[in-house]
């Protein structure tokens, strides 16, 4: 049960990372409801979490709880195959096979599914069990009367770990040919990406390249306060006006090309992951912060260090528009003109985010340059 789980997270990594995220991962599948209710979420949700039900099996000698433990396993194993289908329609896939729910289905419904059955006209009676003697220790034992036998009593059997190794052959299947679809779906988005790549390396117009930004990879455009669209458009055309909005365009076609190559790196290795083992993270929200400080001697040293790493804990602050750390405090600690400038730039437009993260952004530039940061 562990490669099943293994398997489950790698498809649910997948979903999360990509098409969550990537309109061309969207409409390789059926997306539609998905933005209306996050069902997607649900099923996976509900799958994950009935799986120790099916898996660690201690059986009873007791009659009750026996024929509890049976009900509970096989209602289990009925709800996840209607989830493995759920899954399998939003990947456009055919759904499981009837002679794959089987006999496992046919079990359920005969023990507590329809442990009385009538044709819905005429009411004319198909079939009825009572529940057999020997029901423990991991055996189902009913007696079946049917129409097919004259309803002459049938004493069945059925073992529960016979039914629940059935269970794993079905999701252990089904999973294989999710995983399959959605490696073909990213090596697809791998080769638009690679497409894209070559465009931006090849100096190509701005608003052409944020036109295929967004059809192809818009995630970006999230990535950062000063990477939207509109705010991109906005500093190619004051980009002649101040250097701050060049430099804006410059950090994100610099985040574009970076972005695009880990993307294009992290799909090759995910899509080379065997079905039995899960990937290695792909993604973090973890940053590795490193500060870079000057040799100098003795106690100097630790000086500088320590001014930078306060005055880079004091920075941050400002892109939160703290309430201590604020434009008036940098104000105070600064004379340099062009700090200055960017300062007050972000106070005149303190509520305009497309002002504020652009001066920002390259007051923290003008600070790096100056050894500040």
């Amino acid at each position: 049960m562990i490669r099943i789980e293994e398997k489950l997270k790698t498809i649910n990594e997948a979903w999360e990372i990509y098409f969550c995220n990537y309109r061309f991962c969207k409409s390789k599948i059926n997306f539609e409801t998905q933005s209306k209710i996050n069902y997607y979420a649900d099923i996976f949700n509900y799958l994950r979490d009935t799986l120790p039900f099916v898996q660690n099996i201690e059986y009873f000698k007791d009659f009750n709880y026996s024929v509890f433990q049976a009900t509970g396993v096989m209602q289990t194993i009925y709800a996840q195959q209607d989830l493995i289908d759920e899954i399998l329609y939003i990947f456009k896939e055919q759904p499981s096979s009837q002679e794959d729910k089987n006999p496992n289905r046919t079990i359920r419904n005969e023990l507590i599914g329809h442990p009385i059955r009538r044709k819905p006209v005429g009411r004319e009676l198909i079939s009825s069990i009572f529940l057999g003697q020997f029901f423990s220790n991991g055996t189902i034992n009913y007696i079946l009367y049917s129409v097919d036998n004259d309803f002459k009593g049938k004493d069945t059997y059925h073992s529960l770990s016979e039914i629940i190794e059935r269970h794993k052959d079905f999701l252990n299947k089904y999973l294989n040919i999710l995983w399959e679809k959605i490696k073909v779906i990213l090596v697809g988005f791998k080769k638009t990406l690679d497409e894209l790549k070559k465009l931006v390396h090849s100096m190509i117009p701005f608003k052409n390249i944020l036109d295929l930004v967004e059809h192809r990879f818009e995630a970006i455009f999230k990535s950062e306060k000063n990477f939207k669209k509109d705010a991109l458009l906005y500093y190619f055309e004051n980009s002649s006006t101040h250097p701050r909005y060049s430099h804006s365009i410059d950090l994100f076609i610099e985040s574009l090309k970076e972005s695009l190559c880990e993307t294009i790196d992290t799909i090759e290795k995910f899509t080379k992951v065997e079905n039995d083992k899960s990937p290695q993270r792909l993604v973090g929200n973890d940053e590795l912060i490193t500060f870079t400080v000057d040799i100098v001697d003795g106690d100097q040293a630790d000086v500088v260090h320590d001014f930078k790493a306060l005055l880079n804990y004091e920075f941050s602050k400002l892109f939160d528009r703290h309430p201590i750390y604020d434009i008036e405090y940098f104000k105070s600690e600064f004379r340099d003109i062009e700090i200055i400038e960017e300062l007050q730039n972000m106070e005149i437009n303190y509520s305009n985010d497309i002002e504020y993260y652009c001066s920002y952004e390259y007051l923290q530039k003008l600070l790096t340059s100056k050894n500040l940061l």
